[in-house]
């Protein structure tokens, strides 16, 4: 599907990710609730191809994000490829039931005492999020936010902006 970047504050280059301001809040609430414990879920939204600027190459691949599910807390970041493993079936049905014109463009994730992704991350966004656009979300607990995406040999750091969140559609 190609449409028009949102609105966003101006990054240093194009973001890859819009993370609508109002998931954002819910998302670092969610991720401090537990302060102790690893805090991670899936991000659900709209997958976006821009169209390529060369006739011969790809478009490049963006998403917005609006909203969130399956906000888990564990113990160890380690277990985070166990639990998805285990309830992938239940997240993709709460997926379909809570936002049902959604689809999944990536996950997020934060660890006590880390500023960045642990090493383990990589290999769940290969195994989980392997699709173009989809997108790992780190929160850490002081307050800084990347995103990060697959790249030769390990996670690399991508472009991310808040965009304003649409209004609630009347019904």
């Amino acid at each position: 599907m190609r449409r028009f970047r949102p609105p966003c504050e101006a990054p240093s280059q194009a973001p890859t990710l819009y993370v609508n301001a109002d998931v954002l809040t819910e998302l670092r609430f969610n991720c401090a609730a537990y302060p102790d414990r690893v805090a991670f879920g899936l991000l659900v939204g709209h997958l976006f191809e821009e169209p390529a600027a060369a006739a011969s190459g790809g478009g490049t691949p963006w998403a917005q994000v609006v909203g969130f599910v399956e906000g888990a807390h564990i113990a160890e970041f380690s277990s985070v490829a166990n639990h998805l493993r285990a309830r992938w079936q239940a997240a993709g049905a709460a997926l379909r039931y809570n936002f049902p014109a959604a689809t999944l463009v990536g996950w997020y994730a934060s660890a006590p005492g880390s500023e960045g992704p642990l090493p383990a991350a990589a290999t769940v966004q290969l195994t989980f999020f392997n699709r173009p656009g989809q997108a790992l979300l780190w929160l850490s607990p002081t307050g800084v936010t990347e995103v990060w995406y697959p790249g030769t040999a390990q996670l690399e750091r991508g472009a991310w902006a808040t965009s304003p969140s649409s209004p609630p559609a009347v019904r």
